[in-house]
């Protein structure tokens, strides 16, 4: 059985927001949900032959996938005794239907990030009305913003604010949009977010590796070379329905190594401040 610490996986191109800056891209009216009734079988696949710490299920937004409910139920049945985070900016926890019901029966640990100080009263009481009762926020400094932690029902979840990206691999908001020229091995060590990532059946190293190619394709404002195309046309992954016949030392190499591709990504990052954020025209 492969080993992973964890795993994301990545259900829409989907956001109701649009930040300056984000680092998978979801600022650019990207469209695009997990087809998961074709490859939710391909996924009952990959967590049986790989044994993971914990997993993420995000976006984009996911709870604009619309079987969300759907994918958290799978998952945990999947996946019954360890950690699923919902990464999501809350805005749509009270939206949608049974979602609240699906979080709670699942078991499922509430990972919120707030990127607008004043969306975060009225997502902590939008909170407060699916839980019925109030409860207690303990703010703590990190540094790149503030974060605390509160339980329900025995599940911890936690509520983060931050007004600040790392820099993407398009080099946006700071000019045009084009990805990187970097040393393979400088990009790989200063990369932060080494996450292996799943999404249309597939299981890549990481978020860059879908998201840049979906980005490509869906846009036609963003300057890249020839041999920059190919790369991109060529990040490697492995069929989630096909991972048990993966070899270890395959599988390690992908996760833990560098590729060709880490050229398209900075050899180092830093963090900006969002200087515009909005609804999106995708919110509904």
């Amino acid at each position: 059985m492969h080993q992973l610490k964890h795993v994301e996986f990545y259900v829409t191109n989907v956001c109701n927001l649009s930040c300056d800056g984000c680092n998978r891209f979801n600022n650019l009216n990207l469209s695009g949900h997990d087809d998961w009734i074709s490859h939710r079988d391909d996924y009952k696949n990959f967590l049986k032959h790989v044994d993971c710490s914990f997993i993420t299920v995000l976006g984009g937004e996911p709870t604009m996938h619309p079987m969300i409910n759907t994918i958290l139920r799978d998952l945990r049945s999947y996946f019954p005794t360890k950690n699923i985070l919902l990464t999501t900016n809350g805005l749509l926890l009270h939206k949608v239907k049974g979602l609240w019901s699906a979080i709670v029966d699942n078991k499922i640990c509430l990972d919120l990030n707030v990127h607008n100080h004043e969306w975060r009263v009225p997502v902590y009481n939008n909170l407060v009305g699916l839980i019925k009762q109030k409860f207690k926020l303990n703010w703590r400094n990190t540094g790149s913003g503030w974060s605390a932690e509160f339980t329900h029902k025995g599940v911890p979840h936690r509520f983060s604010c931050s007004d600040s990206f790392m820099q993407n691999s398009f080099g946006h908001p700071h000019g045009a949009m084009k990805p990187y020229n970097s040393d393979r091995e400088k990009a790989w060590q200063a990369c932060y977010s080494k996450c292996p990532t799943i999404s249309e059946g597939k299981f890549f190293k990481c978020p860059i590796s879908h998201c840049m190619p979906v980005a490509i394709r869906q846009r036609n404002d963003i300057t890249y070379t020839e041999s920059q195309k190919s790369l991109i046309d060529s990040f490697p992954y492995f069929k989630c329905c096909d991972i048990q016949n993966v070899s270890v030392e395959e599988f390690k190499t992908l996760v833990h190594g560098s590729i060709e591709q880490c050229t398209l990504c900075p050899e180092s990052f830093k963090h900006h401040k969002i200087n515009r954020q909005e609804i999106s025209k995708n919110y509904f």
